[in-house]
């Protein structure tokens, strides 16, 4: 299970874990973590910006 936490908290999505609840029955132990999932979507860049390796804004000011 902690590998299993772990890996949610440092994958490319963020999840915050704020609760963690683990109940035993019998011998088999259950856990559950409550949180929140955060889901950054990058847009793709557009086709001209993609093949520019420099824009006018990256040019130094003259002046």
């Amino acid at each position: 299970m902690l590998a299993f936490t772990h890996g949610v908290q440092t994958s490319a999505r963020l999840m915050l874990v704020t609760t963690v609840n683990t109940s035993e029955d019998q011998g088999v132990f259950t856990t559950t973590l409550a949180g929140t999932m955060y889901v950054l979507v990058r847009p793709e860049a557009p086709a001209s910006a993609a093949d520019d390796t420099a824009s006018d804004s990256d040019a130094p000011a003259e002046g």
